[in-house]
């Protein structure tokens, strides 16, 4: 890189780090949603308790948050209340979190797909007049399974029915005016990424065991249950072991439920208005690997002979070279070519965030096009497997140049610095099996003239 780029302010950073952690601490569900209730005992109480909550449909919510690190004096406390239905999978919560540097407010929702994060300070820093951060559900990869943030009030739930035999109870307490059962267990994050992995959910078991090596120490979850048989209270304590520069952060979150039974109407923000931070997101959690653009199955169509193949093939990539070479010769380009070490970081960082917006991410669009032409060919029977490995490692290229457009767009030198290191590994494999397949017009020089590495896909 020729300068560095000014990083989000640190009040927005900490603001996104956590909500991050909030949002970690109800996402252990999906794969053991269901549970196998009617047991005996505690577990069965609790997991009886869980189904009839869920039942009600809807509901209202009340958080308080305790956010505290080792060696500090600072505590941040966040105080929330909003809405959830069950049956359109959506919740909204607005949270206010304060510490000795002031108040924040922000705006939560989420619908099984995406979880939605507005505020003031957020709004201020996002381009092309977004006002909304979203995040799709696993981190943009495929799934059945239920997203993390969708639904607040039943995703803690769904918790408690993954930590199932470990379950006990801790005695009564006053829950809203009426004397509650508390029931307490543990779970791990590595623990349940193998109970994914167990069940054959591969994507989710990678994104939670990327969790696990940050979150190591066991979950506290406890659940107190009125004498209705319902759930009314929620309580998660966790660590993250490297947050807070690298001293650890504990998070204790305090969940009521009540107003049960309600279907509350939650509206979406456009999409116009949302930022997507997945492909940033996948990025610093290395989950780069193709599979978020990558069509889902190959083509059905007869086989071509190798010379058909490598002819349209090329014919695609040549079309989408002229596509690219346009953007290449752009203002932008030129502006950020023109940074040196004496530059203006205001000047750099208007010159990354151009680059970001009127190049790479254009050129992705145009690769991701030509991917998809691309995914249509079928390779006879002996090209097949390469021809696939072919498009995969296309597919991870287009992903990493999408996290590193998105982050030069948000002044994320941290993640830029990472992706391209990435977006270089993944750009020679792209370019040595498009050569195993005389696929030259596929396959080009490592540098698109960005200084920022290049997208052999893009040549």
């Amino acid at each position: 890189m020729t300068a560095d780029l000014a990083p989000l302010p640190r009040r927005l950073l900490g603001v996104a780090a956590l909500l991050a952690l909030l949002l970690v601490a109800v996402a252990v569900n999906g794969a053991l949603h269901g549970g196998e209730g009617g047991g005996t005992g505690a577990d069965g109480d609790v997991a009886a308790a869980v189904a009839r909550t869920q039942q009600t449909g809807g509901g209202r919510i009340t958080m308080v948050a305790t956010y505290s690190s080792p060696g500090s004096e600072r505590t941040i406390r966040a105080r929330g209340h909003g809405v959830y239905n069950e049956r359109t999978n959506r919740s909204r919560v607005a949270i206010e979190i304060r510490s000795g540097l002031g108040s924040t407010r922000l705006v939560a929702v989420g619908d099984g797909s995406f979880v939605f994060v507005r505020s003031a300070e957020i709004s201020r820093e996002l381009p092309g007049r977004r006002t909304w951060l979203g995040t799709q559900q696993w981190m943009g990869g495929r799934s059945d399974t239920a997203a993390i943030g969708g639904n607040g009030g039943a995703q803690g739930l769904e918790m408690l029915e993954a930590i199932g035999g470990e379950t006990e109870s801790v005695g009564e307490a006053t829950v809203r005016g009426v004397s509650a059962e508390r029931f307490r267990g543990t779970i791990t994050m590595a623990a349940y990424a193998a109970a994914l992995r167990a069940a054959g959910k591969r994507k989710e078991a990678r994104v939670y065991g990327e969790v696990a090596e940050q979150v190591t120490e066991p979950l506290t979850v406890e659940a107190w249950v009125w004498p209705d048989g319902l759930v009314r209270r929620l309580r998660t304590k966790m660590t993250i072991d490297g947050a807070a520069g690298g001293r650890g952060l504990t998070m204790d979150m305090v969940v009521d439920l009540h107003d049960l039974g309600i279907a509350p109407k939650i509206p979406l923000p456009r999409a116009g208005k949302v930022f997507d931070t997945t492909p940033i997101t996948r990025a610093e959690l290395d989950l780069i690997d193709g599979t978020a653009s990558l069509p889902r199955t190959p083509s059905g169509g007869p086989a071509l002979s190798a010379a058909t193949l490598r002819d349209r093939a090329n014919g695609i990539c040549a079309l989408m070279s002229r596509e690219a070479e346009g953007l290449l010769d752009s203002e932008a380009l030129k502006q950020l070519e023109g940074l040196g070490p004496d530059s203006d970081l205001a000047d750099a960082e208007a010159a990354f965030r151009a680059y970001g917006n009127q190049v790479l991410l254009p050129i992705v669009r145009i690769a991701d096009r030509a991917l998809g032409q691309l995914a249509e060919l079928t390779p006879p029977p002996r090209l097949r497997t390469t021809y696939r490995r072919f498009l995969r490692t296309w597919s991870a290229s287009d992903e990493a140049y999408e996290a590193l457009g998105r982050a030069l767009q948000l002044g994320k030198i941290g993640t830029v610095e990472k992706v391209e290191a990435t977006a270089d590994r993944i750009s020679e494999e792209n370019d040595e099996l498009a050569r195993q397949l005389g696929l030259h017009a596929c396959a080009g020089p490592k540098d698109g003239g960005s200084g920022t590495g290049g997208d052999s896909s893009l040549s």
